[in-house]
């Protein structure tokens, strides 16, 4: 829906028995049970990439994100004790995966910097404008959202999509990045203000 200075994007989130399916789940590959880990993975894994790819804005690093996180949720599925969701258990792992990835590549680029002799490799980034579960939005809109939510800085776009995009609440995302709530309320305020003014345009149309 369009309206002036306002953004409605139908969210779907999880619903009360697949949040206690995902915890049954989670108990029995504890337990040993491969096969119920491996539908915890098909349950998330679009919704996981979803983010991933708009964290990373780059293929490859968020395949390896993707694919470190579920790694690391499965060494440790033990660790899930259900007092939040599985979801929310799973994106505070793959946020710490990218943030750690997000660490890396700056070490490696303050060591390029200083090696004068070698160019820096360039790589054109993909497009991930358009996924399967946001069929349902005009693809001008989600055009435009996904560059004016690629132009925040990392930790508002974080908030911004886990908030507004995968429907997660301020107390799951205050969880899922270990901040507070109010910093979470915070971010997103900024976050939206910054997205409401790229889409400033789009929206008067």
């Amino acid at each position: 829906m369009r309206g002036k200075g306002r953004l409605d994007v139908e969210i779907e989130t999880p619903s009360a028995l697949q949040k206690v399916e995902d915890n049954d789940l989670a108990r029995r590959a504890a337990e040993g049970d491969r096969r119920a880990f491996d539908r915890l993975v098909h349950r998330w894994r679009d919704r996981l990439w979803s983010v991933a790819s708009r964290m990373c804005r780059d293929y490859d690093d968020a395949q390896d994100v993707l694919v470190g996180a579920f790694s690391r949720a499965y060494s440790r599925i033990h660790q899930f004790r259900g007092d939040a969701s599985f979801g929310t258990w799973l994106f505070r792992i793959a946020a710490n995966e990218c943030m750690g990835l997000r660490r890396s590549e700056l070490r490696k680029a303050e060591r390029l910097e200083r090696e004068t002799d070698r160019g820096l490799e360039t790589r054109e980034l993909p497009d991930l404008s358009l996924l399967p579960e946001e069929a349902a939005l005009s693809s001008d809109l989600m055009d435009a959202i996904n560059r004016a939510a690629g132009s925040l800085s990392e930790p508002l776009r974080i908030v911004f999509l886990l908030r507004d995009v995968e429907g997660f609440s301020n107390e799951e995302v205050a969880e899922i990045l270990g901040i507070s709530v109010p910093a979470v309320k915070s971010r997103l305020h900024r976050a939206r203000a910054a997205v409401r003014t790229e889409l400033e345009h789009y929206l008067a149309s």
